[in-house]
C-alpha cells in the first residue's frame, strides 16, 4: 500500500510540469466537465490515491475490516482508472500505436505488470538492505510473485506483438 502511494504521488509529480498551469486544477474539480476522459481520469486517480491512504492508515491503526474494505475501494478505483487512461489513449488517433478499443485492457495489463514488477523488486531490495536471511514465507512469496510475473509479462508481449502486427499491416 505504500509503495501504491509512493508511486502515484511521483507520477501526479511527473505530470505537473506537463499541466503548464496546475493551479487551475482547482477550477476543474470546481466544474467538471462529466462528457470528458480527462476529467474522469483525474477524479478516478484521485479516488485511487485517497483509498490507499485512507487503507495504510487503517492498516497502521490496526483496524483491518477497515482496512479490507479500503483496498477493495482501491482496488475498483484502480480498475476505473486505469482503464478510463486506456481508453483517452484508445479514442484518440493522434498516436496510432496506442490508438484502439483493447487499449483500456491493454493498460490495466500493463499496470497489473508493472506492479507485479515494483513489489517483486521493493520485496528483493528491502530484505537485501535489512541483511537478513529471506524467511520462508517470503522466499515463498517471491517465488509465486516471479511466477505470476513471467505469465503477465508473456500475456503483454502477446498483446504488443499483436498491436505491432496490425500496425505493421
Amino acid at each position: 500500500v505504500f509503495l501504491a502511494i509512493v508511486t502515484m504521488l511521483a507520477g501526479f509529480v511527473a505530470l505537473v510540469p506537463d499541466l503548464g498551469r496546475p493551479e487551475r486544477m482547482i477550477f476543474y474539480l470546481l466544474t467538471p466537465n462529466f462528457s470528458s476522459l480527462m476529467w474522469w481520469m483525474g477524479f478516478l486517480y484521485g479516488v485511487y490515491f485517497m483509498f490507499m491512504v485512507a487503507e495504510f492508515l487503517c492498516i497502521h491503526k490496526g483496524a483491518m475490516d477497515k482496512a479490507r474494505l479500503m483496498g477493495i475501494g482501491g482496488l475498483l478505483a484502480a480498475i476505473s482508472a486505469h482503464s478510463t487512461l486506456g481508453g483517452v489513449f484508445g479514442v484518440v488517433m493522434a498516436r496510432p500505436f496506442y490508438f484502439g478499443a483493447f487499449m483500456p485492457l491493454y493498460f490495466l495489463l500493463t499496470a497489473f505488470l508493472s506492479g507485479l514488477a515494483a513489489i517483486s523488486l521493493a520485496s528483493i531490495v528491502t530484505s537485501w538492505a535489512m541483511r537478513k536471511e529471506v524467511d520462508q514465507m517470503v522466499n515463498g512469496t517471491i517465488s509465486q510473485l516471479a511466477k505470476l510475473l513471467t505469465l503477465v509479462l508473456g500475456i503483454a508481449l502477446i498483446f504488443t506483438e499483436w498491436k505491432m502486427l496490425v500496425g505493421l499491416y
